[in-house]
């Protein structure tokens, strides 16, 4: 997996996917450790991320537009979770291709090795 691919936006092929692993790992490594820490509020996080997001979001506008709104693809990304968010509902986004995080191998030590 690559990014960015230059001829395609930034949820199209590839870099769509990079988008999903980025996601990923910053959940992992900034919103669950925040979660987990004594001296952040869960609440003081959230509006933490909100803001974090419009920052980022017009940042790209002025990368990739003229600076003066989000880019209607984001906009399209995030909407469902907004107004998921504005309607008190819970919104869960199943995607297409749902893939294992661990896999079975088989095989392994022998029992033979384990007692050694």
């Amino acid at each position: 997996m690559t990014f960015p691919h230059p001829k395609l936006g930034p949820f199209e092929g590839d870099n769509d996917k990079w988008c999903k692993h980025a996601s990923a790992e910053f959940t992992r490594t900034v919103t669950s450790v925040g979660l987990e820490a004594a001296d952040w509020d869960d609440a003081h996080l959230a509006v933490a991320h909100l803001l974090g997001f419009v920052i980022c979001a017009m940042a790209d506008a002025g990368r990739r537009g003229d600076g003066q709104q989000i880019m209607p693809d984001l906009l399209e990304k995030v909407r469902p979770m907004l107004d998921g968010l504005m309607a008190g509902t819970i919104v869960v986004h199943f995607p297409n291709e749902i893939r294992p995080h661990l896999t079975v191998l088989s095989g392994g030590k022998s029992d033979r090795l384990a007692e050694v």
